[in-house]
């Protein structure tokens, strides 16, 4: 699936339980992404939840309230999901044509039960085969969202005068922030922490061969009490430069929002729900309110994923980048935490490298850009190209 490449500006708007990040993203000159604005808010409890959009009408005044003490004019947007709303699963299907593996795929959705018949929205992307090939077909994974959960967030950007241009799993598009890095790796992991699941991305030369989704995120692993005190505050802008008054207005080709457009410039990294089966696993679902023990239990499956990739891939860990991307202010200490748990070199993802310096970033405030504002740059560079579409 392909789509037409922009040059910008765009408008990258990640929604999250608790919060929203928008940033505005364009090309310059020389074809590198120059991010224009970084500006963020706190959503209150409740507006926000599994099934997408709890309460329309004081979202929407939010957003609107949002794009008007910023100065932010219609741009085309591309719309973030929070990581509760999507599914995802990685499936093995017989060798078909392009053409015909999409119709599979839904059978697949369809007979496995996920969502609803007929009322989920989803999209693909191959993955990379063993070496000796897939004796049972060709591996795929899909990730779907109900219909009313992208029907409701296309409506609300919408209704704010924004021309939508696709829609996607906010903490997945974190990962182009950094994926230029990670391409030229010979083995790479990148995790990704999103609102409620983390995911684990095993690429070998940049082509996703491996990963896992944890069922633990921010709500998990903050301590409630931070959570509590940023849905009480008021609203909090990083530094920005504005964005012309006037910006240029693209045509735009996008995908049916109803077929769930977008993730079709999502063309490498995914993840895969699908656990092993584990009895002795140590899960306690009533004690994830405590954020230190979430924080070891994110650690723990993080080994345990590490030692199946080096078992059933055949894969030296010695080889292995690492790079954390925690998408979030507080869990700033998550890859230092990590790394000494698992006694192995882990980086933070500094998501800010691959933009020009045009907007002009603060030293103090850089960290708080690069952990917070990851998903929605990287809404903005799955459309913009430059390299970083995958």
């Amino acid at each position: 699936m392909t789509k037409k490449q922009l040059r910008g500006p765009l408008l990258g708007l990640s929604f999250t339980e608790d919060s929203l990040h928008a940033v505005i993203t364009r090309l310059d000159r020389a074809g590198q992404p120059e991010i224009l604005k970084a500006v963020r808010t706190d959503l209150a409890h409740g507006l926000i939840g599994e099934h997408g959009i709890l309460n329309f009408e004081v979202l929407t005044q939010v957003l609107r309230r949002f794009l008007t003490e910023n100065t932010i004019e219609p741009l085309p947007t591309v719309v973030g999901l929070p990581s509760r709303t999507i599914f995802a699963r990685q499936i093995t299907i017989p060798p078909v044509l392009g053409d015909v593996r999409r119709a599979v795929i839904r059978g697949e959705i369809d007979h496995l039960s996920i969502l609803p018949p007929g009322q989920g929205a989803f999209d693909y992307i191959p993955f990379e085969a063993d070496d000796e090939g897939e004796a049972a077909g060709e591996p795929v994974f899909f990730f779907a969202a109900e219909h009313s959960v992208v029907a409701g967030f296309s409506a609300l950007v919408q209704d704010v005068g924004l021309k939508i241009v696709g829609v996607e799993p906010s903490e997945y598009a974190a990962v182009r922030t950094i994926y230029p890095q990670t391409a030229v790796r010979p083995l790479a992991l990148v995790i990704s922490i999103g609102s409620s699941n983390t995911t684990l991305l095993f690429y070998r030369q940049g082509k996703p061969i491996y990963a896992r989704r944890l069922d633990l995120g921010h709500s998990h692993l903050i301590v409630p009490e931070v959570l509590e005190e940023q849905q009480q505050s008021a609203s909090t802008g990083m530094p920005t430069i504005h964005a012309p008054a006037t910006p240029e207005r693209q045509e735009v080709d996008h995908s049916s929002i109803s077929d769930y457009a977008g993730p079709a410039s999502f063309t490498e990294p995914f993840f895969d729900d699908v656990q092993e089966e584990q009895p002795d696993s140590p899960w306690d679902t009533n004690r994830l309110n405590d954020a230190e023990h979430a924080r070891r239990m994110l650690v723990q499956e993080i080994g345990r994923s590490l030692d199946y990739f080096v078992r059933e891939k055949r894969s030296d860990l010695a080889q292995l980048h690492t790079t954390l991307l925690p998408n979030h202010i507080d869990l700033a200490g998550m890859p230092v935490y990590t790394s000494a748990l698992l006694e192995m070199d882990i980086e933070i993802g500094d998501s800010i490298a691959p933009a020009t310096t045009a907007w002009l970033v603060p030293a103090d405030r850089r960290p708080e850009f690069g952990l917070s504002f990851a998903p929605a740059f990287g809404l903005t560079l799955g459309h913009l190209g430059a390299g970083f579409e995958r």
